[in-house]
């Protein structure tokens, strides 16, 4: 899953990515997430390892690590809706030379907003930019993310939950007439 949820929250995530063309390479993110100050603001720490394999040769190292703050702006539990901002910046950490990173900072901001519906069901969509501070390194672009999913759970929410979902992305280069091609890593921005 690749859409935020507006909730700020405490939680670890290992997610990985593999390349879908080209030479073989994975992206493995650690993704901590720990609300700080009150219960409403939270504060993100990604760091991605990766391991390609280039001109036949496996290497690893740390891509571009990103620290964000994430903060919810409106939530209502009478109409199951919240509204959250995050900004964030991903630092250049990572050897461009190698694919590792973009090489050059990039300041990250989006808006989440989540719906919970009657029956459990729920959507999530995230609308956001990748601003890079040197375009010619990395593109501008914005991207459009929604996951629509429905909640279920033997002894009615009680005992765990599994949550079935679908997720729709979409991503628009600044650049004129480039448009992205082939599956990218949603940290990296690369094949």
């Amino acid at each position: 899953m690749v859409t935020e949820k507006a909730f700020p929250e405490n939680e670890t995530v290992i997610s990985t990515a593999a390349s879908a063309s080209g030479a073989p390479a994975w992206t493995t993110d650690v993704i901590d997430e720990r609300t700080i100050i009150d219960a409403r603001t939270q504060l993100e720490t990604d760091i991605p390892l990766n391991y390609a394999d280039q001109a036949h040769n496996w290497t690893a190292g740390v891509g571009d690590i990103t620290l964000a703050l994430k903060r919810e702006i409106f939530s209502s539990l009478r109409t199951g809706s919240m509204l959250s901002l995050q900004g964030g910046f991903l630092l250049p950490t990572g050897d461009s030379k190698r694919g590792f990173g973009a090489g050059t900072t990039q300041f990250e901001p989006f808006a989440a907003f989540d719906q919970l519906f009657k029956e459990n069901t729920f959507l999530q969509t995230q609308l956001g930019a990748d601003l890079p501070l040197d375009a010619s390194r990395a593109p501008r672009s914005m991207y459009w993310r929604v996951a629509v999913g429905q909640a279920m759970a033997p002894d009615h929410m009680l005992d765990g939950c599994f949550s079935p979902m679908v997720e729709f992305l979409a991503v628009r280069d600044f650049t004129s007439g480039r448009v992205p091609t082939g599956i990218f890593c949603p940290r990296c921005k690369s094949p």
